[in-house]
């Protein structure tokens, strides 16, 4: 009986180890995924960064893409930490089942052990011979027989399942040791790339003494800034109120509605390239904290150049200019409706059926910075983007 249990105990340990290899693989490669999208990011912001310093003076999007450059950064940094940590702990639990694989080998070995000295000390009395000869019946010397061949077989087959299962452990064991290595190693220069962080956020500092030494002129900007900002979200407002009066008696795409809902952290980035220099909601300026910045949907920091893209398919609904916004283009989804504004052309015209990834615009390039925003709207109220573009940069 202690034959089969071991059997089974090796059956389950070899499938939780076969499981185990299949989750590690499939995490690493989510990890490694992660691990490219941050430094597709960080390559992003650099770019951008110094599309912006050509300009004469700092600016608020120098702060903004520093900011975030930052914190790219340490996000790639948290996920090898994680990937190193996660490691750690697969080689603890392997190590833990060829231990245990260790244990059932010794257990057979003293089992040998056993029947070798029995059998050494039975030589001369033919004890198997014997222990065939005594059945009550043919049958029953014909299955002693057959048992006897079957446990010897059944143990060599044991010893060298689990002998092949623990070197396939030890095999796997130092390639995770390999990878902790590297892993490690990766680490250790991400890690010694604080100096760059730290210098990063001296470049910060200096941007924000900068610009708040230009107090009045910046105030003055900010104040403008937010009137457009005002105005913006006015007209929008404005042009979604009118549309959902004219069609009051038709009927809404329900299936274009109920699609574009399912992809809520699926849709794709309005850009080919950039990240988020500035958030949805209410939240102060990040160099005068007593101004208030209310964004009704997010400010992407791109290259110049840049196209603006739908992130869904739809249908024009709106193409107009706000004086500081540029020109703006909106697309209905349904009962959605996004929104691309601070465009420099636009490529659609109203009541045009568009597919999803269809450039609809050229985003506006000014004093060397290049920033598309897009809104994301359900009926009248105003959603976060962040949470439905697939990877929020």
């Amino acid at each position: 009986m202690s034959g089969w249990r071991n059997k089974g105990l090796i059956l389950l340990l070899v499938v939780a180890a076969g499981w185990a290899s299949l989750a590690q693989n499939q995490t690493s490669k989510d990890l490694k995924k992660k691990e490219e999208a941050l430094k597709n990011d960080i390559k992003t912001s650099e770019k951008i960064l110094s599309e912006t310093k050509k300009g004469v003076k700092a600016s608020q999007t120098q702060v903004a893409v520093l900011s975030t450059k930052i914190r790219l950064h340490e996000d790639l940094i948290g996920e090898y930490r994680d990937e190193v940590h996660r490691l750690n702990d697969v080689i603890a639990e392997n190590e833990a089942l060829v231990e245990a694989l260790e244990n059932d080998m010794q257990e057979l070995k003293t089992e040998y052990s056993r029947i070798v000295y029995n059998t050494y000390k039975t030589r001369h009395s033919h004890s198997r011979v014997m222990f065939v000869f005594a059945a009550e019946s043919f049958n029953q010397a014909y299955h002693r027989l057959k048992y006897m061949q079957e446990f010897s077989v059944y143990r060599q087959q044991q010893a060298a399942t689990i002998a092949a299962t623990r070197d396939d452990i030890a095999r796997k064991n130092q390639e995770l040791e390999v990878v902790r290595a590297e892993k490690t190693e990766l680490l250790d220069k991400v890690e010694s790339e604080k100096s760059v962080l730290a210098r990063e956020r001296n470049n910060k500092s200096k941007t924000l003494t900068s610009l708040k030494s230009r107090q009045e002129e910046l105030k003055k900007e900010l104040r403008k800034k937010k009137k457009e900002a005002s105005q913006l979200a006015e007209a929008i407002k404005k042009a979604i109120e009118r549309e959902i009066a004219a069609n009051k008696n038709k009927v809404v795409d329900v299936a274009l509605s109920a699609d574009f809902a399912k992809n809520q952290k699926k849709l794709p980035f309005p850009t080919e390239s950039g990240i988020i220099t500035g958030k949805f909601g209410t939240h102060p300026d990040p160099v005068y904290p007593s101004f208030t910045i209310q964004n009704n949907g997010v400010d992407i920091s791109t290259t110049k150049g840049a196209q603006a893209k739908a992130v869904f398919k739809g249908k024009v609904s709106g193409v107009f200019i706000i004086p500081g916004s540029g020109k703006v283009v909106m697309v209905r989804h349904g009962e959605y409706t996004t929104v691309y504004s601070n465009l420099k052309e636009v490529f659609v015209k109203m009541g045009e059926e568009i597919d999803v990834q269809q450039a609809v615009g050229e985003v506006l390039s000014d004093n060397d910075q290049s920033k598309l925003h897009f809104e994301v709207w359900k009926g009248q109220t105003p959603q976060d983007p962040a949470k439905w573009l697939f990877k929020s940069r």
